[in-house]
């Protein structure tokens, strides 16, 4: 199957599937933007009585990051299929003009009313003008057809495919990762690992420094849960792509597509366990798209590659920040100590790996 969203592919949406869209679409950019959650409103029955619109936002504060919501009211009226913004679509869309359906007519007098048509390609004015001489006004109304959500959806990595109907086990996006056992315990940090979760977000955050950063540190350090703990953001995890499995992530279709060249996807690749000649084939084949793509390669060695990268080496714990780490997989403090001597004994690189053993040990 081809990884590219096609026009045909949102018009064999049904109706239930075009809510879905535009209500996650709507729901990632809130959350991007810091628009409340409780602001939006989307009914999960299609059918449920709505007078006139299929979703709506209402009260935000400012005009969201990507632009599916305005500031004030935004409703949102969907159609799936064939349909047609003629005399009797737009009929159907708003009612009599001298009676218009209720939702509808709040929505044109405080807000902005969106209209999205999923079997539909770009909008042309005409169809504009249409709306505009059936209501005798010229209100608030954008209308998004199959281009303009393609548009939205490539900023969105996740909902990009989720809209293809794709499954790829080579890599997870950012909350599949995060929900993995051992990324899902506290974490414990001071100042120096705090300074690298800065410093690393800023660069990823960064529209004009180096697009490929590598991180490295001795096994078992915590180079991965720092990682994750950079990419939180809203901006940062929708665009993550998380693999440990650099040869098969490369093999895979998602790959492929990211490294064409072109108006595709945009896409924060973090590849762990990603030896030299990997990093260096993946960053050969993704090094020309400019900011679409930034690449985060792990390691335990230091690169020996001279290609353009930033290189940060995850800072060492201190042993009470280790005692903390062991105390939150054991629980109890007492036992935290007990156990703590056994890893006390180990050459720094390797005690987070005896930490893991030990707590593997406890729960057999």
């Amino acid at each position: 199957m081809e990884i590219t969203i096609q026009n045909e592919d949102l018009a064999k949406l049904n109706q239930d599937e075009a809510v879905n869209l535009v209500r996650n679409l709507v729901q990632v950019d809130a959350k991007e933007s810091g628009i409340s959650p409780n602001k939006i409103s989307f009914p999960s029955a299609i059918n449920a009585p709505d007078g006139g619109i299929d979703g709506k936002v209402d009260g935000a504060v400012k005009d969201s990051k990507q632009g599916t919501i305005k500031k004030g009211l935004t409703c949102y009226q969907i159609k799936s299929g064939d349909y047609r913004i003629d005399q009797r679509g737009i009929k159907k869309l708003f009612g009599d003009k001298d009676n218009l359906k209720p939702e509808i007519a709040k929505c044109l007098e405080n807000g902005t009313l969106v209209i999205v048509l999923t079997g539909q390609d770009l909008p042309t004015d005409t169809e504009k003008k249409r709306i505009y001489d059936y209501l005798g006004r010229k209100p608030a109304i954008e209308i998004w057809a199959q281009n303009t959500l393609i548009g939205y959806l490539k900023h969105y990595p996740k909902l990009y495919l989720l809209t293809l109907k794709i499954q790829d086990n080579s890599f997870n996006f950012y909350d599949d990762w995060a929900s993995q056992e051992d990324m899902s315990h506290d974490l414990v940090t001071g100042k120096k690992q705090d300074d690298f979760i800065v410093d690393l977000r800023q660069w990823l955050q960064s529209e004009t420094l180096t697009e490929h950063i590598r991180v490295t540190g001795g096994h078992g350090i915590g180079k991965t849960r720092l990682v994750l703990e950079a990419m939180r953001p809203q901006d940062l995890s929708r665009l993550c792509i998380y693999t440990r499995d650099p040869s098969s992530f490369m093999e895979s279709k998602f790959f492929k597509y990211l490294a064409v060249p072109g108006d595709r996807v945009s896409a924060i690749l973090v590849v762990d366990e990603c030896p030299d000649d990997d990093m260096v084939d993946i960053w050969r084949q993704v090094c020309k798209h400019g900011n679409r793509i930034k690449l985060v390669t792990i390691y335990d060695i230091p690169s020996q590659s001279r290609h353009d990268m930033k290189c940060l080496d995850v800072p060492t714990l201190d042993d009470m920040q280790i005692k903390q780490i062991l105390e939150s997989y054991v629980g109890l403090q007492y036992r935290a100590d007990i156990w703590y001597k056994e890893c006390e004994s180990s050459p720094y690189p390797f005690r987070f790996t005896m930490i893991r053993i030990l707590y593997h040990h406890l729960l057999a």
